[in-house]
């Protein structure tokens, strides 16, 4: 399975500056987006009990985006 995404656009320099430049809220944005994702795993897990086959997909999942929160 890919894990990855190829970006069709370059990102401009403009926003690696004010990203830089507001540091502390970027990382706090970028921290509620992986336990959204982490969430929205978990959700899916509970909806679809019936979908075996991608249970542990989305669990391993849920529990990568966690561990990513931790490390922002």
């Amino acid at each position: 399975m890919k894990l990855s995404l190829d970006l069709n656009y370059a990102t401009p320099p403009e926003w690696a500056t004010q990203a830089l430049d507001n540091l502390d809220e970027f990382l706090r944005d970028h921290a509620d987006c992986e336990r959204k994702a982490s969430s929205m795993a978990m959700s899916f897990v509970a909806k679809c009990p019936d979908k075996t086959e991608i249970i542990p997909e989305l669990i391993e999942t849920a529990l990568e985006e966690l561990e990513r929160v931790e490390v922002v």
